[in-house]
């Protein structure tokens, strides 16, 4: 019997532990469930800040776009450029 007593002790100060853990996640995740609300709110009760981010993102695929074309750009006059050099060397060497 008293092994048993011992054994529920253990057992009530280790669940003490859980539940008290269980209620501090518990609080924090309140907290976070209301910042998130928050945001939410901001996000999509407004439709000026949706339109601002709507605008944001068209811009940004434009961008990225132009800076496409410029890298093609680019990379075709380095190309060219690495082709001349060679070529130039390779006169250069043969001495006409």
């Amino acid at each position: 019997m008293s092994e048993i007593l011992e054994k529920l002790d253990t057992i009530d100060s280790k669940l003490d532990e859980l539940l008290i853990w269980k209620a501090g996640h518990d609080k924090k995740h309140e907290s976070i469930d209301r910042d998130i609300s928050e945001v939410r709110e901001v996000l999509f009760d407004n439709p000026g800040l949706k339109s601002n981010v709507e605008g944001l993102l068209r811009c940004k695929n434009n961008m990225s776009r132009w800076r496409d074309f410029w890298m093609y750009v680019m990379k075709v006059i380095i190309a060219a450029a690495i082709i001349a050099i060679t070529a130039w060397l390779l006169k250069f060497y043969k001495g006409d």
